[in-house]
């Protein structure tokens, strides 16, 4: 392969990297905002006293679904998904893997995926959103997703989109732990005007 086919392969690997990487921020932003509604006794208590459990049941699903779709999508294995695989698929050709910063990094990336892919949180959560929630299946699927699982996921990915993005060399280096108190603070925020709201 050319070198200037190579190093446009490399570049297919940075940008589709870059758009993983906002997916991940957008899984750090639904876990702050879901994980606030979903154990924080203040926002319980103010809703039940509110008597608006109803419609709220319906929106902390509503987050906790869109969070189990974004991060599981990460781990899709179509030839056009936005996903680790798609990108891992491009630099493994050894002419693009010379071309990398950092190919210790991308060897990481590549045996933590498999690591993750193979565990129980990553394979529940994939469950789940195939039978549950984006077929609806009627046949009673087991359901062996739990609560920890979606955090455990979410550690796995930050950790596989950070060690991908030292791997490439012109993607810009992500602030997943910074998002993370950004998107803490927020949800504080979003909850703490909500439950203020409904007291009164």
């Amino acid at each position: 392969m050319p070198n200037s086919v190579a190093g446009a392969r490399l570049t297919e690997a940075s940008n589709l990297m870059e758009a993983t990487n906002n997916e991940v921020v957008r899984a750090i932003s639904l876990r702050a905002v879901w994980g606030r509604c979903a154990n924080d006794q203040d926002v319980l208590t103010a809703i039940n006293h509110a008597n608006q459990t109803l419609t709220f049941t319906i929106v902390r699903e509503a987050l906790l679904k869109d969070l189990v779709l974004t991060l599981t999508k990460l781990y899709d294995t179509g030839k056009d998904d936005l996903s680790f695989r798609r990108v891992l698929d491009v630099v493994k050709d050894p002419t693009v893997r010379v071309l990398l910063a950092d190919a210790l990094a991308c060897e990481e990336a590549e045996a933590r995926y498999r690591e993750v892919t193979d565990g129980e949180h990553c394979r529940s959560l994939r469950r789940f959103r195939n039978k549950q929630l984006a077929h609806g299946d009627t046949r009673g699927a087991e359901q062996t997703a739990t609560y920890g699982h979606v955090g455990a996921l979410l550690e796995d990915t930050i950790w596989i989109a950070s060690r991908l993005s030292i791997a490439l060399p012109s993607v810009p280096r992500p602030n997943f732990e910074p998002a993370k108190m950004i998107w803490d603070h927020e949800a504080n925020r979003f909850w703490t005007a909500l439950i203020t709201g409904v007291a009164r």
